[in-house]
């Protein structure tokens, strides 16, 4: 490919730019112009690709004598640095090669229109309320509006918002962008295909197609669109820190135009279609007294889909509610939708908007079950029990029930099962209680972070996933869900965090981890598969990922306990760990836990085999006797000083003799760390004060120097003293 063999990139954004041509010598047009001006006049400057195999900091371009430093005019003047991705001038009609199609993905911002200035008002706080937005701002009627008599309302979201909607869009379209070539910017992602040159209809209907399928700026399309320059700063935004423009896929794969449209199965020559429905994120509060939220869709069908579903059957048995949802589940759609006909592998006319042509499907799943999915108006996955909702509004439950006739099934609650339903109500009224008031350390440990959604999800899972008592576990529902299912449930992004929240929650005493033995052998299966599945995944991954499937451990089974009967139990825990200083990132380990609160609550929380190591023993019981020791002598020990001091410890370590074939055992000797010590410090604090000795803390200098510590810094120190 041209200059692409030469291998002599000194940067990528070069190497970015010399994916688009194959002759060196091609001119391209970058373009400048404020990122933060209302009043842009944008400068071009061809230059040819040659002169930007060097560093950017040297990247000149000339028009007439002039001479532009790119890189200072980005950074100095906040300047935007662009290129016309097709080659030949700045103009349509200048246009004579092109070199890709491409796509504007913008999740920043969200526009409206109204006719006065009170509805553009109720807009805007509507959308400060739901927490998403950095800025609202509502613009008056003006002439340069292209609708002059109108009120616009603009918003922005919050780059943590932009940031899970990019998160979310690229999960969604992996296999369509395996190909293509990706920027990020600020607000989103410019995405190209490279091409060979085509006709100027097959770019238009390309492009056109594109926007459909992926829902871009329908803006982006022409053919002289300049987008930004990857290694140059997006500067729009006054109240944002800049941002980076970088590559986050490369591609070096040139399609023919009739090759990408079949490959991404477009609609040439199709206008997009109106959705059927509209989407609106909302965070609302977790509880009435509550100023926590938690984000959730509100879908508005504009019309009832046209669906027709089959007439009840006379009743042949009864059944729980959890069997008859594992055998709608495994049924056919076509056993439940009289109209129109879905078969599996069928393309059928989508139901949900005036379909001209068949763009919806019938696949099945991975676990065998039948969905619907329209590629047109994007209405979603849907099973039987979502189409049924869709159309009637009714509840999850209601529409199982309804669905469960159509197949000659009544569905009946046992007592056990009223049981569990009036207890995970009673857990639902918990936390409408006035929680700050009646369990204020609780309330301290679950009212952070949003952990309140946490336990909405859990007891939700608990109740919608009831099974017999079979699968029970001290009479409560067993269930199971991934870190990675709770990360996409709740919309989380760390999952160290989910991790951590997950596990305290366990140890307040909210769930329940259920030990291997009692779980249900259908259950432990299914489990075992899911942990092979992921175990080959990994180990196709190289040696990293080699080293984490060694390492996989099982799922965690789960039961939803009764909060209410529970909570002065949990109350009781909650203030023991504030008393004694519980930290999620010093004590949310089995040591920590350990050596903090015993090991019966360690194994509450860890129920696997870990164990505080001999290792960690021994330097603990290395650093008690120097305490010991110096409160002995002098009456007390520095803290700051122990950690300074060099210490050797004895410990036990274990040796394989090759010749005999045993395990041999010997005694070494090591030095214990700065770090080490402090780790220890850190996890087994109470265990190391015992009830022999307290830790206080000194600041002034006359006092410092009582305790022999002369030093400036640090401006305070610890010191250990008997009770």
């Amino acid at each position: 490919m041209g200059v692409f063999f030469l291998n002599s990139y000194v940067n990528d954004t070069y190497k970015f730019l010399s994916l688009f041509s194959e002759d060196e010598n091609e001119e391209f047009i970058l373009t400048l112009f404020s990122d933060v001006d209302s009043i842009k006049n944008p400068k071009h400057l061809p230059v040819k690709l040659l002169n930007l195999n060097k560093p950017l900091n040297k990247w000149i371009a000339y028009k007439g004598k002039q001479k532009t430093f790119i890189q200072h005019h980005n950074l100095k003047k906040k300047q935007a640095v662009f290129f016309v991705v097709n080659a030949g001038g700045t103009k349509a009609e200048e246009i004579n090669k092109k070199r890709a199609v491409f796509i504007d993905e913008d999740f920043a911002k969200e526009k409206y229109v109204y006719e006065s200035e009170a509805e553009a008002n109720k807009q805007r706080e509507k959308l400060l309320k739901t927490g998403i937005f950095k800025r609202v701002e509502v613009e008056a009627p003006s002439a340069k509006n292209k609708q002059a008599n109108q009120w616009i309302v603009r918003a922005r979201k919050t780059k943590k918002e932009i940031k899970r909607l990019k998160i979310e869009f690229l999960r969604e379209h992996k296999e369509e962008l395996k190909d293509a070539l990706i920027v990020e910017t600020f607000s989103g992602f410019h995405i190209y295909w490279l091409i060979n040159d085509c006709s100027d209809e097959m770019f238009k209907m390309i492009e056109e197609a594109l926007i459909v399928k992926f829902n871009s700026d329908p803006q982006v399309k022409n053919l002289a669109r300049i987008l930004r320059v990857p290694g140059f700063y997006h500067q729009k935004y006054e109240d944002e820190e800049p941002f980076l423009v970088e590559v986050i896929q490369w591609s070096e794969r040139r399609f023919d135009a009739n090759v990408l449209a079949q490959e991404l199965n477009l609609k040439l020559g199709k206008k997009q279609q109106e959705k059927g429905y509209t989407k609106e994120k909302v965070k609302e509060r977790v509880s009435y007294k509550s100023e926590l939220r938690r984000s959730t869709t509100v879908i508005k069908y504009r019309d009832k889909p046209k669906i027709e579903f089959a007439p009840p059957k006379p009743i042949e048995q009864e059944v729980t509610f959890s069997r008859a949802l594992e055998e709608i589940k495994q049924r056919p759609l076509s056993d439940f939708v009289a109209s129109p006909i879905l078969m599996n592998g069928e393309k059928v006319e989508c139901p949900f908007h005036e379909d001209e042509h068949p763009s919806a499907v019938v696949f099945k799943s991975e676990k065998g079950q039948e969905l619907f999915y329209c590629h047109a108006c994007e209405i979603e996955t849907k099973n039987a029990i979502t189409l049924y909702k869709s159309k009637l509004n009714y509840s999850y439950r209601k529409s199982v029930e309804k669905l469960a006739r159509m197949i000659g099934l009544k569905i009946v609650r046992t007592e056990w099962e009223q049981d569990l339903k009036d207890s995970y109500d009673e857990n639902r009224e918990f936390l409408e209680e006035e929680l700050d008031v009646l369990y204020p350390n609780l309330y301290y440990y679950i009212s952070k972070y949003g952990r309140i959604s946490y336990l909405r999800y859990f007891n939700d899972k608990a109740s919608v996933k009831i099974l017999d008592k079979d699968y029970s576990y001290e009479d409560k529902n067993i269930y199971f869900s991934s870190i990675r299912h709770i990360m996409k449930e709740l919309g989380k992004t760390s999952m160290k965090s989910v991790h951590h929240t997950t596990c305290l929650l366990v140890l307040l005493g909210f769930l329940k981890r259920v030990p291997d033995e009692s779980i249900p052998e259908p259950m432990k299966a299914r489990s075992r598969a899911l942990k092979e599945s992921l175990k080959s995944e990994l180990e196709e991954q190289g040696d990293k990922g080699k080293k984490r499937a060694e390492h996989l451990r099982d799922i965690n089974f789960y039961i939803t306990t009764n909060w209410s009967d529970n909570a002065f139990e949990m109350e009781k825990l909650a203030r023991t760990l504030r008393e004694k200083g519980f930290s999620m990132t010093k004590h949310m380990n089995k040591t920590g836990l350990t050596k903090l609160l015993g090991k019966e609550l360690a194994n509450r929380v860890f129920m696997d085999e870990r164990v505080v190591s001999k290792k960690f023993e021994a330097k603990e019981a290395k650093l008690k006797e120097i305490i010991k020791n110096e409160i002995e002598e002098v009456g007390f020990c520095v803290w700051q000083s122990l950690l300074t001091k060099r210490i050797r410890y004895t410990a036990e370590a274990k040796e394989y003799n090759s010749d005999t074939k045993k395990v041999i055992k010997k005694r070494t000797m090591k030095e214990m760390t700065k770090k080490e010590k402090e780790d220890i410090f850190k996890r087994a604090l109470p265990s190391l004060l015992g009830n022999e000795y307290q830790k206080i803390s000194v600041r002034s200098e006359e006092k410092k120097k009582m305790f022999g510590y002369t030093k400036k810094t640090p401006a305070q120190i610890y010191v250990i003293v008997p009770v």
